[in-house]
């Protein structure tokens, strides 16, 4: 069984807030860093694995975001935000 695939624990919710804000003042690698030593801790919450997916894509690291979008649409098979986040990592990588 998968945990919650939201944001429900605060520790979640502020990291993924923290890597947000991180990437915004373009500091993606370092969110990136962030997420991954979270996904450790939440491995089961599809949330930090699509936000993470979308960091990767922004560092231009394909092949990872794909793993994780991938990993973000088998915990959260019916998340239209999850499947969207897969669909562009494979569009950017151009697998289509």
């Amino acid at each position: 069984m998968t945990q919650v695939t939201g944001n429900s624990d605060p520790r979640i919710a502020e990291a993924i807030r923290r890597a947000t804000e991180l990437d915004s003042k373009g500091q993606t690698e370092l969110a990136v860093q962030q997420l991954t030593q979270l996904t450790t801790e939440f491995p089961g919450v599809a949330s930090i694995h699509g936000y993470l997916a979308l960091f990767l894509c922004r560092s231009g690291r394909f092949n990872d975001a794909i793993a994780h979008g991938r990993e973000a649409t088998l915990l959260a098979p019916k998340s239209e935000k999850a499947s969207l986040v897969f669909f562009r990592m494979l569009w950017k990588a151009g697998q289509r």
